[in-house]
């Protein structure tokens, strides 16, 4: 671990179809360096879509490895210029990563703010990944909307560009799995969990995995 850089933040932002490309670049003009673009599919059965607003099925789910330092400002940057606080826009999120494998050039200081007096809330919203096989991510999904959640994001890793496997959340994912992206409140997730895991016997061997983590900067979400 001697060898990875610290004080690095992975920040996912979940767009419609095409809008990917403007979210880096937006973020390379803040001084993030790039990002990676997966296709990906919204699964929502409620009528008003009211968690994710977002209304289309065909999604891009853009990954930016930046400074944490930088974190704040690149949130708001996403937010302001791709109008997430707007019905059917999007969403964005973060999590802290424990090291990195290059070290991120000096940020000019006017792109870095100055710690927040009141620290973001990393446990009011979490993420359930799932990851199982190729056809079942609509299941999943399924049962975590009759337990309260509304709706989710399904990336398959034979999106466009992607020859063998996506790596993400440090997992590799391979062509003939599916991973589910459920964005909860935290007071709720406990519950969801243990029906995916009932339903699905997520428990017993080949039938897939299940992981929670907790969130920050959470962006772009609706709950009534």
């Amino acid at each position: 671990m001697n060898k990875l850089y610290p004080d690095i933040s992975l920040l996912a932002t979940i767009v419609p179809h095409g809008h990917g490309s403007r979210v880096i670049a937006l973020l390379r003009q803040e001084g993030v360096r790039g990002g990676t673009v997966l296709i990906a599919r919204g699964c929502y059965h409620r009528g008003l879509l009211e968690f994710f607003c977002l209304t289309e099925s065909h999604k891009e789910l853009v990954i930016s490895i930046l400074p944490t330092t930088l974190l704040d400002h690149a949130v708001e940057i996403i937010e302001e210029k791709m109008a997430l606080k707007k019905a059917g826009t999007g969403i964005c999120f973060a999590y802290p990563l424990v090291g990195f494998s290059r070290k991120y050039p000096d940020i000019p200081n006017t792109h870095v703010k100055e710690a927040k007096t009141k620290k973001e809330n990393t446990t009011m919203y979490q993420a359930i990944i799932t990851i199982v096989d190729k056809g079942l991510g609509e299941a999943v999904t399924n049962t975590a909307e009759e337990h309260g959640a509304r709706g989710g994001t399904i990336i398959n890793a034979r999106g466009s560009g992607v020859s063998s496997s996506v790596n993400f959340f440090n997992m590799d994912i391979e062509p003939e799995k599916e991973m589910v992206i459920i964005i909860i409140n935290a007071n709720e997730t406990e519950k969801v969990v243990d029906a995916i895991l009932e339903e699905h016997q997520l428990d017993q061997p080949n039938k897939g995995v299940l992981f929670v983590q907790d969130l920050s900067h959470v962006r772009g979400i609706r709950e009534s």
